[in-house]
């Protein structure tokens, strides 16, 4: 059965993928292509492919979505109620092991979308000719995808985002080939190859036949999302100066929402501040559906009491709009409910992912600035004031300095941007540790636990001899 390796186990479902908004696609070609890729259009019809492989369960869709809700699962922004089935235990606890299935799923999911973001760039060499400024806008959404696609398994499975680490990173892959067994390349190669990746796709951008994203939305990549990328990156990888540049410019882009347009973000009802916004169709990414809000009178995890306890529940309007008393009240016991992504306002069940704002941009920001090599604290401040002035009524600055400006910044990150896949990641690239409230069991994990970092799945390890060592501990 494990006869598999990155690309060969993923052929079978990779040209697979169907919806019907704005990612409908059910390419029935084999990866040579001769008989399918004949124009343009043929490539476009790839690339919107490439996007509907975001939708995954095990990517961006539904409640075991490793970049929405299983970031505050396993850290400490959430906690499990008497009502769970469960189904995460291993992750919450922090028993992970090679063979974990959600773990497979995410490296084969990942892989899914970078194979598909090749076949663009592979087969449009030919065809680029037919019109240069159009397929300059197709490659340059490709190499986005797949930079971020490998920026985002090394969140998961590289112990360490510093730039130039020498530590394992992930297979970087530009292949098609079905017999490709990549090796793992160290932390600093990924980075080299995302950053050549990114700036390929933004020499592409500026040499387009038109605008990526028209008519006033945000669901596809544009210059813009590849600049809030580099800033997460950067952020990451510790190049402040960079992180301040990139940030920078989505900001003057994309002002930052006030508290009255501020809940319509979470029911699609506006795009303020929206940098990118993943669509989803009715009836399916039930992002976090599960996990937040109790469908059938059941709710599974309930946020962090000391978390909840730093919101002015009064003037802030994010706990009016993240959170929800009561909303199934026959429930008795953990009725906080954590409606932010969770579609209970929404009639067809479904809200878009929103993988990028403008609020993130301003915190990182800050925190580059308080870490560059020349801090500059006052400009921090100012960039943390801009978000809590955005969202607490007649807030005035705390004026924080030194470690306890720093200690702001990162709640500052944990409150604004619960339920959009940061905690866990946070709490790696910095501290290190977590300590859970309201908890009797796997309370505190350790700054040398191997949990931080996933296993390679046990199906990679067999499949492919150019794989190199396991993640240790494993």
């Amino acid at each position: 059965m494990i006869k598999k390796y990155i690309l060969s186990f993923l052929i079978a479902s990779s040209l697979l993928g169907g919806c019907s908004k704005f990612i409908d696609v059910e390419p029935t070609h084999d990866l040579d292509g001769e008989k399918f890729f004949k124009n343009l259009d043929d490539i476009e019809y790839e690339l919107v492919g490439t996007y509907a492989r975001l939708r995954s369960t095990s990517w961006f869709g539904d409640d075991t979505n490793p970049f929405l809700s299983l970031p505050d699962m396993i850290s400490d922004n959430l906690y499990e109620t008497i009502y769970s089935l469960r189904n995460f235990t291993t992750h919450i606890r922090w028993a992970i092991t090679e063979d974990d299935t959600r773990i497979t799923n995410v490296w084969t999911a990942g892989y899914n979308v970078i194979l598909n973001a090749n076949i663009v760039l592979t087969k449009i060499e030919s065809l680029a000719s037919e019109n240069p400024e159009r397929a300059n806008r197709l490659k340059a959404q490709a190499y986005v995808l797949r930079a971020m696609a490998h920026f985002d398994l090394m969140r998961y499975f590289a112990d360490n985002y510093d730039r130039n680490s020498t530590a394992l990173g992930v297979p970087y892959t530009k292949s098609i080939d079905k017999f490709n067994k990549p090796p793992r390349i160290t932390v600093k190669d990924d980075y080299d190859m995302i950053y050549a990746d990114l700036n390929e796709a933004m020499n592409l951008f500026q040499n387009m036949d038109r605008d990526i994203n028209v008519g006033g939305g945000r669901a596809f990549i544009d210059e813009f999302v590849a600049k809030a990328l580099l800033a997460r990156i950067s952020l990451y990888n510790k190049s402040y100066v960079d992180a301040i540049n990139y940030a920078t410019d989505v900001i003057d882009e994309f002002p930052i929402a006030n508290r009255a347009t501020y809940p319509q973000i979470w029911t699609d009802a506006t795009l303020n501040e929206v940098i990118w916004s993943y669509t989803f169709n009715a009836g399916e990414g039930r992002i976090a559906g599960n996990i937040y809000w109790a469908p059938n009178d059941r709710l599974s995890f309930t946020v962090s009491k000391a978390l909840e306890a730093t919101y002015d529940k009064v003037n802030d309007i994010r706990y009016s709009t993240f959170y929800i008393e009561n909303y199934r009240p026959n429930v008795t016991g953990f009725k906080k409910h954590l409606a932010k992504q969770a579609m209970i306002t929404k009639p067809d069940g479904v809200v878009n992912y929103k993988v990028f704002r403008t609020s993130e941009m301003y915190l990182i920001r800050a925190e580059a600035k308080l870490k560059q090599p020349t801090p500059d604290p006052a400009g921090a401040l100012d960039d943390l004031d801009e978000v809590r002035m955005a969202r607490i009524n007649g807030f005035t600055s705390g004026g924080e300095t030194g470690a306890a400006l720093e200690d702001a910044i990162a709640l500052e990150r944990r409150k604004e941007l619960i339920a959009e896949g940061h905690r866990f990641f946070d709490l790696k690239r910095t501290v290190r540790t977590i300590n859970r409230d309201n908890c009797s069991v796997a309370c505190t994990l350790a700054s040398n636990n191997r949990a931080w970092t996933w296993p390679i799945p046990t199906a990679e390890i067999l499949a492919n001899p150019n794989i190199g060592n396991q993640n240790p501990g494993y």
